[in-house]
C-alpha cells in the first residue's frame, strides 16, 4: 500500500519537474561557487573586475539582440500550440527578427570595437578581437534564447531544465580549460563560447518538439505579432539592458576612483550575493508567482505575501546573519586570502540583499498582474537611483560606496512598492 502511494507520487509530472529543477539550481549554485574560486585563484580581483565588465556587456547585447521577447514567446507559443497557422507566423516572425537584430548589433559592435574595448577592458586587453568574437557569436546567443523560450512555451520543461544542467556543467568545464590555457583572455572567451556548445542540444530538442524547420518560411512573416510582443520586450529590456549598463558604469567609476582591485572586491561580493539570492528568486518563480497569478482579491494576495514573510523571509534573514558572522572563512573558502578586504563590504551588501528579498515578492506582483508600465517605471527609477547614489558615494567610500548605494536603493524601492501595493498589504482583518 505504502509503496503504491510512493509510486503514484513519483509519477506525478509536476513533482518530477520540481525535483529536476531543484537539482538544476543546486548544480548552478555549485558551479557558480567553483567558478568564483577558479577566477579568484587565476586572475585575482583586477581580472574579476574585467570579466565582470565583459559579462555585463555580453548580457546587455544578448538581451537586446533577442528584443526581450522571451516571455512573450513563452506565452504565445503556449497559446498557439494547437493553432498551426498562428504558430507558424509567431515562430517565423520572432526567429527572423532575432536574427536580423543580432546581425545589426554585431555590425555595430564590430564598427565601434575599439571604443567598446577601451570602455570595457580599461586598456588591460590590447586589440579588439574579444569584442569582435562577441559580435560574431551574438546571433548564436540570440537563437539560444529563442529555442529555450520556444521549448518553455511548448511545456517541454524537462528539456529546458536538462539544457540548464548541461549549460552549468559545460560552463564550468569550459572556464576551467580556457582559463588554465589562456588566463584572463580564456576567462573572457568562456563567457561567449557557451551558447555555441549548447546550440546543437537546443536545436535538437526544439526540432523534436515541433518540427521547427518546417515552420520557418518568409510567407509566414507577420508584423502584427511584434505589436503583441512589445509589452514583454519593454519589460525585459528595461532591466536586461539598462541593468548591465548601469553595472558597467558603476564598476568603471570604482576603477577610476580606486583602481581595478577595488572594483574586483565589489565584483566578488556581488558573485557571492548572486548565489544565495538564487535560492529566493527560484522559490518565488516556482512557488509564489503562480499563487500571486491566481489570487483574485487583495485579501488572497495578502495571504501570499504573509506566507512569504512568515515562513521564508525570517529563514533567509537568519542565513544572511550566519554568512556575515563567518564572512572571513567564507571568503577564504570561496575566493582566496587576496580577497579578504571583501569582508568590509558584507554588512551593506547583506542589508541591501535583505531589503531586496523583501522587495522581490512585491515586485513579482507586477508580473502576476501584467502591470507593464508600472514595472518599467519602477525598474528604471530604481536603476537610475542606484546609478546616482553610486556616483555620489563611490568617490568618498570607494567600493563600499557601491554597496551602500545598493542598500539605499532597495530601501527606497521597497517603500515605493509598499505604497503602490498598499491595498494588498495593509488590509485589516
Amino acid at each position: 500500500m505504502i509503496l503504491t502511494v510512493f509510486k503514484k507520487i513519483r509519477d506525478i509530472e509536476v513533482l518530477q519537474i520540481f525535483s529536476l529543477n531543484s537539482f538544476s539550481v543546486l548544480i548552478k549554485i555549485f558551479s557558480g561557487l567553483i567558478t568564483s574560486k577558479i577566477l579568484a585563484y587565476y586572475i585575482g580581483p583586477s581580472g574579476l573586475a574585467i570579466v565582470g565588465n565583459f559579462r555585463n556587456l555580453t548580457s546587455a547585447f544578448t538581451n537586446l539582440s533577442s528584443l526581450g521577447f522571451e516571455n512573450g514567446i513563452v506565452k504565445y507559443v503556449a497559446g498557439y500550440r494547437d493553432d498551426r497557422v498562428n504558430l507558424k507566423k509567431l515562430v517565423t516572425t520572432t526567429f527572423l527578427f532575432s536574427i536580423l537584430t543580432s546581425v545589426l548589433l554585431a555590425l555595430f559592435l564590430i564598427l565601434f570595437g575599439n571604443y567598446f574595448n577601451r570602455f570595457i577592458f580599461q586598456n588591460e586587453i590590447k586589440g579588439n578581437f574579444i569584442v569582435i568574437a562577441l559580435a560574431v557569436l551574438l546571433p548564436v546567443s540570440a537563437l539560444q534564447i529563442f529555442f529555450v523560450s520556444t521549448l518553455n512555451g511548448l511545456s517541454q520543461y524537462k528539456k529546458v531544465i536538462t539544457l540548464n544542467i548541461i549549460g552549468h556543467v559545460f560552463g564550468l568545464l569550459l572556464l576551467s580549460l580556457l582559463i588554465w590555457k589562456f588566463n584572463l583572455q580564456g576567462a573572457l572567451f568562456s563567457v561567449i563560447f557557451l551558447p555555441v556548445l549548447l546550440m546543437p542540444f537546443s536545436l535538437y530538442f526544439t526540432q523534436k518538439a515541433m518540427d521547427f524547420s518546417f515552420l520557418i518560411s518568409l510567407k509566414n512573416l507577420e508584423f502584427s505579432i511584434l505589436k503583441n510582443m512589445l509589452p514583454y520586450g519593454l519589460m525585459a529590456l528595461a532591466s536586461g539592458v539598462l541593468g548591465p549598463l548601469v553595472q558597467i558604469d558603476i564598476r568603471n567609476k570604482i576603477i577610476l576612483e580606486a583602481g581595478l582591485t577595488q572594483a574586483g572586491y565589489w565584483d566578488a561580493i556581488n558573485r557571492i550575493s548572486s548565489q544565495y539570492l538564487m535560492l529566493i528568486s527560484t522559490l518565488l518563480t516556482v512557488y509564489y508567482l503562480p499563487k500571486l497569478s491566481i489570487a483574485e482579491t487583495h485579501r488572497e494576495t495578502q495571504k501570499v505575501f504573509l506566507n512569504y514573510f512568515k515562513n521564508i523571509f525570517p529563514i533567509f534573514g537568519l542565513l544572511l546573519l550566519i554568512l556575515y558572522i563567518f564572512r572571513i572563512y567564507l571568503i577564504k573558502i570561496l575566493l582566496s586570502d587576496e580577497f579578504l578586504p571583501v569582508g568590509d563590504l558584507f554588512l551593506w551588501q547583506i542589508v541591501g540583499d535583505l531589503l531586496k528579498a523583501a522587495s522581490l515578492i512585491l515586485g513579482y506582483q507586477f508580473f502576476a498582474m501584467r502591470l507593464t508600465i508600472a514595472f518599467i517605471t519602477t525598474e528604471v527609477f530604481s536603476l537610475l537611483l542606484y546609478y546616482g547614489l553610486g556616483k555620489l558615494l563611490i568617490p568618498n567610500y570607494l567600493a563600499c560606496g557601491a554597496v551602500m548605494a545598493h542598500a539605499l536603493t532597495y530601501f527606497v524601492y521597497l517603500l515605493v512598492l509598499m505604497v503602490y501595493f498598499r491595498k494588498s498589504i495593509f488590509i485589516r482583518k
